[in-house]
């Protein structure tokens, strides 16, 4: 964990975890795409990680080892959630152009940007798909830094985003036609 052996589990985790926090929440709403959930996945992945800081190894990529683990813990929510009947939030509540909230950083600017149609595509897409589309089109990773902070090989990354990119647009050839796209292959 740390040559320092007088460093408390609190100061590691402080100083090596917990500015990642901004990055693990928008990790989060990029999984859930709800920001109560996005909220609850973070507290749960900074439980694990403090949980788990034993495994971290000083000098390594902090950043990545703590988006790996909301991964998992996403993952294992999403197969859980699988399970359970749909869930429906009581106290959702009307915003209005007078809220402070009314555009968000959780997407609502460019939600408003996106068709409908494209909406709609994307959301029949898994999540590990749209996860994996959003981190090179929105955040312009690049493939081996995908591979790297996901846990998975750079050809396991490719062909995951070859497949995601041929389903969305098959599920959007139709509404291309519409829009005067063709196909070039």
């Amino acid at each position: 964990m740390t040559s320092d052996k007088r460093m408390s589990k609190q100061e590691i985790f402080a100083r090596e975890i917990e500015p990642y926090i901004p990055d693990v929440f928008n990790r989060a709403m990029q999984y859930t795409r709800n920001e109560a959930d996005a909220s609850d996945l973070t507290q749960v992945t900074m439980l694990n990680a403090f949980n788990g800081l034993a495994t971290f190894k000083e000098g390594t990529n902090a950043r990545a080892w703590v988006l790996k683990i909301c991964y998992n813990a996403f993952v294992n929510n999403y197969r859980k959630g699988k399970r359970l009947p749909n869930q429906v939030d009581l106290e959702e509540r009307t915003i209005t152009p007078d809220d402070d909230d009314w555009i968000t950083m959780d997407g609502d600017l460019f939600d408003n940007l996106m068709s409908d149609e494209v909406e709609q595509a994307l959301s029949r897409l898994n999540p590990e798909e749209r996860l994996l589309l959003s981190m090179v089109i929105l955040d312009e990773y690049k493939y081996k830094e995908i591979a790297e902070e996901m846990g998975m090989e750079l050809n396991t990354v490719r062909t995951r985003l070859f497949r995601a990119k041929n389903k969305l647009k098959a599920l959007l050839k139709e509404y291309g036609k519409e829009q005067g796209y063709r196909d070039k292959r």
